[in-house]
């Protein structure tokens, strides 16, 4: 290459790692569930597209035998070149390439001797032609960087460096978030071997308020390093991608205490709607007839878009014998909306409710309501966060069934008090 060649490539280089460094950066701040990887192909595309000349850039990617088009800029003369759109290998320049039997820059894909007997240099009807690998960590051809043209297309080498260079680009991208990928995953393998370990349940009493008799009690996860709150550390699993697996150690710890519970106090265990549409009926089903004395407590989940099917797993978590509990009911239309739609067994007066109740009328009226439906549904009312006497006594005189909070009992390891006297009632 001469001098001049020499100086007019590294101007382009520069140019071209200039451009991206910015798009690059700005994908270190995201993780690998976001757009960025499609951010930066898309941009890497368009730009490859743009310096090159083309009338149709794409990213391929290789699966069982095809080619898949996995990001595409092309003009309305190439839609044939549509994302989603898979060609067979066997009929690809792209593979060709890949395996080093054609050039990178191929001037007229219809009388290259490599190309000419390919339908797709007909079908797709083009003429010029450049393209380079994409590889993975351990170098195998996992895709393709091509373009393509109507018109012929000079085998200038300006042309197959500068494409080289950007497939080059989009190796390290994806090679990069391999590693971060590896990471993250090593990451959140250690976490959950932590959890379990730290892990232990202690259990708060429900109460009836009529009687002070222990009818359940709710498993609760506690930790023997405390640098997070339980709920940052279910947060923290699930962010890490570990949510499911680490509710499911908690919830099989939880399930065998049960037969170090008297035999008239039922257990109940929290699930977030991604337990219950994932594995939760395989950790309920070795304890067979037991769960009849289980109550399965449907956490809150904004997120929640797949109503059906939880509806449809949490009518076979029943039929194995277990009921359903919703908490959040009376603090706004979500918790009757979850109510029509869950048909729970009991119901959770949650502690906004409840706090200071029987200073507030509207609040009262709110339970009262609540409690009236309930009642007419056979459905069991348990008011959260009891702190004070007076509480206790409105909710009594409201009807609630059941109560739960730091007046009555504290959560603790087994074994249970024999009761839980209710302030209110002596």
């Amino acid at each position: 290459m001469s001098p001049e060649s020499r100086a007019e490539q590294a101007w382009i280089d520069n140019g071209l790692r200039t451009s991206l460094d910015e798009t690059a950066g700005r994908a270190e701040i995201y993780d690998e569930h976001s757009a960025t990887d499609q951010d930066f192909a898309r941009k890497l595309v368009g730009l490859a597209r743009t310096v090159l000349g083309l009338d149709a850039m794409w990213i391929s990617e290789f699966k069982n035998g095809c080619q898949v088009f996995a990001v595409v800029d092309a003009s309305p003369a190439f839609g044939a070149v549509a994302e989603g759109v898979g060609l067979p290998l066997d009929d690809s320049v792209c593979a060709l390439v890949a395996s080093e039997q054609a050039p990178n820059v191929i001037e007229n894909g219809k009388t290259h001797p490599q190309t000419r007997h390919l339908e797709v240099t007909h079908n797709l009807g083009f003429h010029g032609y450049v393209g380079a690998p994409i590889h993975s960590a351990d170098g195998e051809p996992v895709g393709m960087l091509c373009g393509i043209s109507s018109a012929e297309r000079p085998g200038k080498a300006a042309d197959a460096h500068i494409i080289k260079l950007f497939a080059d680009m989009m190796t390290n991208h994806k090679q990069q978030l391999e590693v971060a990928a590896g990471d993250r995953s090593r990451s959140a393998m250690e976490y959950q071997h932590r959890f379990s370990s730290e892990l232990h349940i202690v259990f708060q009493p429900i109460v009836e308020l009529g009687s002070g008799r222990i009818a359940s009690v709710e498993a609760l996860s506690r930790f023997t390093e405390m640098p997070m709150s339980p709920l940052h550390r279910f947060k923290t699993a699930d962010i890490l991608g570990r949510g499911v697996e680490v509710e499911a150690i908690a919830a099989k710890r939880a399930l065998g205490f049960l037969k170090r519970l008297p035999p008239d106090v039922t257990l109940s265990i929290n699930a977030s709607p991604a337990f219950i549409r994932s594995n939760l009926i395989e950790v309920l089903a070795p304890f067979g007839h037991e769960l009849k004395r289980v109550t399965v407590e449907v956490t809150e989940d904004q997120d929640d878009h797949d109503p059906e099917t939880l509806r449809a797993r949490i009518d076979m978590v029943r039929s194995l014998g277990c009921r359903i509990a919703i908490d959040d009911i009376g603090t706004g239309y979500s918790g009757l909306q979850r109510m029509v739609e869950l048909r729970p067994d009991i119901v959770k007066l949650d502690r906004v409710l409840v706090d200071h109740c029987d200073l507030d009328p509207l609040k009262q009226a709110v339970i009262g309501a609540t409690v009236q439906v309930c009642a007419e549904a056979d459905v069991v009312t348990v008011a959260e966060g009891i702190e004070r006497p007076d509480e206790a006594a409105a909710l009594i005189k409201l009807g609630v069934d059941c109560g739960q909070g730091f007046l009555l009992a504290r959560p603790e390891p087994l074994p249970l008090p024999p009761s839980c006297p209710v302030p209110a009632l002596a």
